[in-house]
């Protein structure tokens, strides 16, 4: 099962650091086309992996119907930080049968289709997956079981979230394999950066 992280596109709650240089108006739009392009490349594992948004919504957007194309299996995040987030989310996959799960997020939209079919293949021969990112955190997570314990004394949103994982996954003594490292989208120069080098549709340009 991939499980998909998404948050409702309100100006001011999503891209925050971004929106310091772009606006908050704009910080939304590329966050929009973000989760879109994300959500494409997750739709090529389809049929064969099932597909579910964990969602945080807001008033104006309840449901992910505002993505394209629109995921139909969606449930609400739960959890005060992303650890508990994550662990109630691998624990609905499990919980409905999936015999290896996938998590992924919108910040690092170049993750490709073929990157996310090498996660599931390595999680034939490791309990867990990680994909690094620049930063020191990572991009996807991917489990064969559900392992409460890793998600435990990481300080999120930190550079230190990877290390302190590995940290845990030694400590419980789970085999891991690492995919490519990617970057997240954090800023106007990661932006750039991502669109220097891959082609979309430019979210200025959204009704």
């Amino acid at each position: 099962m991939l499980l998909f992280f998404a948050k409702a596109p309100v100006p001011g709650r999503v891209k925050t650091r971004l929106a310091k240089e772009t606006g908050k108006v704009r910080a939304a739009r590329i966050y929009q086309e973000m989760a879109r392009i994300c959500i494409r490349a997750a739709g090529g594992l389809t049929p064969s992996v099932d597909l579910w948004v964990a969602y945080e919504s807001s008033p104006d957007y309840p449901d992910p119907s505002w993505m394209t194309p629109h995921p139909t299996r969606f449930f609400r995040q739960r959890g005060k930080d992303l650890g508990e987030r994550l662990r109630h989310a691998f624990g609905k996959a499990f919980q409905h049968g999936a015999r290896a799960a996938v998590a992924i997020g919108s910040d690092a939209p170049q993750l490709s289709c073929a990157t996310l079919r090498r996660a599931f293949r390595l999680l034939k021969k490791k309990n867990v997956v990680l994909g690094p990112a620049e930063d020191g955190g990572y991009y996807l997570i991917g489990l064969d079981h559900l392992y409460p314990k890793i998600f435990r004394g990481i300080s999120w949103s930190t550079e230190q979230v990877l290390q302190q994982t590995l940290f845990q996954l030694k400590a419980g003594n789970l085999s891991y394999g690492l995919l490519p490292t990617l970057w997240d989208i954090d800023t106007l120069a990661d932006w750039q950066r991502f669109r220097s080098t891959h082609t979309s549709p430019a979210p200025d340009s959204a009704p």
